[in-house]
């Protein structure tokens, strides 16, 4: 009884929402204007899905590329794929993004995405250096909302 009551009030309000307020734009989680440099084999796919929740993405496929782009793009986040680095790689990203966040004086998120999500592969993202992963294959609310989260943009 208690949804067959709720749902139609639900969806009378959300009606009259989108004809009064038109200009509104729903959703929780925002990424508009977030800059997200993203270091994976399947970064294209990756920054059209960013793209469609209003952030600003930019691909790289490899560390040296990766180096480059950090300077150029001055991101705010980095959605890093521990599948494709080994752990040097990984150590100098992370140095290089120290050093972002001190030449820019601002906080840059930096998360890893795992192949997998067992219990060698959580200790070696923690190893070095994470404290937030997303396992493959990567859910695109789980990566909206934890960037979100990471960036102040939950609402």
């Amino acid at each position: 009884a208690h949804g067959q009551t709720l749902t139609p009030i639900t969806e009378l309000m959300c009606e009259w929402g989108k004809s009064h307020k038109i200009n509104y734009k729903f959703g929780y989680c925002r990424l508009e204007d977030v800059k997200v440099l993203i270091i994976s084999n399947e970064a294209t796919s990756l920054c059209l899905e960013l793209e469609a929740h209003h952030g600003i993405a930019i691909a790289a496929i490899d560390l040296n590329e990766a180096l480059v782009l950090i300077d150029r793009f001055e991101p705010d986040a980095l959605l890093v794929d521990l599948s494709i680095l080994n752990d040097e790689e990984v150590e100098l990203l992370i140095n290089r993004v120290d050093l972002a966040r001190e030449r820019w004086q601002k906080y840059l998120a930096i998360v890893a995405v795992i192949p997998n999500n067992n219990s060698e592969a959580r200790r070696r993202t923690f190893r070095l250096g994470f404290s937030v992963h997303l396992s493959k294959p990567v859910d695109v609310s789980e990566m909206v909302a934890t960037l979100a989260g990471l960036t102040g943009k939950m609402k």
